[in-house]
């Protein structure tokens, strides 16, 4: 029986994503419709960010959903690296440089009712829950799985290595 919790799940993918992850994106798209239309997800959200989010400036849609992230990590005990990563970066016609944030080539945001559920990838200082992480957890999805857990058995096993990812 599937939990009757209502989650969204939306994939946020990178603008300046290499060509060898075409594919990875077509697999991982065609996972989260399959998990729409099992009734194992409400819905299902597609967004393209850039791949670098301004630190300063206005708030950009992309700067506020990451923001969101980075207060769902806080609240919840996790990190949003190695994924996202701030950095300083400039341009060959200035030497002035400016903070930027790095983005993952996929990111899995699980929204409920109240708001984030669950980001992959993150981490929680002993392990990295990859996007492949958050999926599998998704279709493995009953009654009993926690919306923490997602039922990923955090006790054991190695994590996708994030790298496929980031």
């Amino acid at each position: 029986m599937i939990d009757n919790t209502a989650w969204t799940v939306r994939l946020y993918t990178r603008s300046a994503a290499p060509r060898d992850i075409a594919e990875l994106h077509r697999r991982t798209v065609e996972r989260l419709d399959r998990l729409a239309e099992d009734g194992r997800v409400e819905s299902v959200e597609f967004e393209v960010w850039g791949d670098l989010i301004p630190t300063d400036g206005d708030r950009t849609g992309s700067r506020r959903a990451y923001d969101a992230l980075v207060d769902w990590a806080e609240e919840s005990g996790y990190s949003l690296a190695p994924g996202f990563e701030r950095r300083e970066t400039g341009t060959i016609a200035s030497e002035d440089t400016r903070s930027v944030i790095s983005v993952p080539l996929l990111c899995l945001v699980i929204y409920d009712a109240d708001g984030i559920e669950a980001v992959f990838p993150c981490s929680d200082g002993e392990r990295t829950y990859t996007v492949e992480d958050g999926l599998v957890g998704l279709e493995r999805r009953t009654n009993t799985a926690s919306a923490a857990g997602l039922g990923i058995d955090r006790s054991g096993g190695e994590a996708v290595s994030p790298d496929r990812y980031t």
